[in-house]
Formats: structure tokens, sequence, C-alpha cells
């Protein structure tokens, strides 16, 4: 049985560290780390991972962390993932630092590192169409 609580109690944490980054207060590479301690955590104690990085997902970039302009959409990695059924682990964890959705500009970048003769338009019709992206807040 999952425990809610540490993932969720989890997620205001990740975007503290998210805003102290964004106000240059702590480093990139810092703000990585912490993210990805935090999220392993998480993870070794029964939360789910998802929960603690919700926030951050509906703000913030998850490869470049910039704080997405409220109203624009944010892409899921994953979702895509699936729907090509192709993963690459070491292009996956390069686009990933603080989150698993990415803003506009660098799923762009992360589609045509992995297949530059992949439709990168039709992607992000189809999740616009879909739903699947978040919009942030």
């Amino acid at each position: 049985m999952s425990n809610h609580m540490i993932g969720y109690s989890m997620a205001p944490l990740i975007r503290y560290v998210m805003e102290l980054k964004e106000k240059k207060e702590i480093s990139d590479n810092a703000a990585a780390s912490l993210i990805k301690e935090m999220i392993s955590t998480v993870g070794e104690n029964d939360g789910n991972k998802y929960e603690a990085t919700e926030e951050v997902n509906t703000s913030f970039c998850g490869n470049c962390g910039i704080h997405v302009p409220k109203g624009k959409p944010l892409f899921d990695l994953y979702d895509f993932l699936d729907e090509i059924d192709c993963y690459n682990e070491r292009l996956i964890q390069s686009y990933t630092r603080y989150g698993t959705f990415l803003c506009e500009d660098c799923f762009r970048k992360f589609i045509a590192a992995l297949n530059k003769d992949f439709d990168i338009e039709s992607e992000i019709k189809r999740q616009v169409e879909d739903g699947i992206i978040n919009i942030s807040r």
C-alpha cells in the first residue's frame, strides 16, 4: 500500500527548491540534486513519485527548469514515449532534471534528439487534442 502523505508532503518542498533556483539563490545543479534526492526518498518510503512532482509538473519545465507562464502547455514526456513505444534511458535522464513535463521548446528538442524524422507537429497536436498536456498555473 502506498503512502500518499509522503508524496504530497514533498511536493511543496520540491516547488520551493524550484523557486530558489528561479531566484538564483541555489544553482541549477544543486536544485537538480536536491529534487532527485527528494523523489528518491519518496520512493524509498512507499510514496508515489508522481505525487511529489505534481506541483513542479504543472508550473516548471522538467528539463530547463523555467517557470512556464500561466496558461502555457507542458508536454508529457512519458506519454509520448508510451505512444511511440520507445525508451532511451540516457536521453530521458538528460531531459528530466526537475520533472517529466517539458516546455514546448524542450519537448521539441527531445523529440528531435530521439528521432530526427518524427513529425513533431503531429505529436504536439495529439497531446493538446487528447488533453494530455498540463496547463501551467
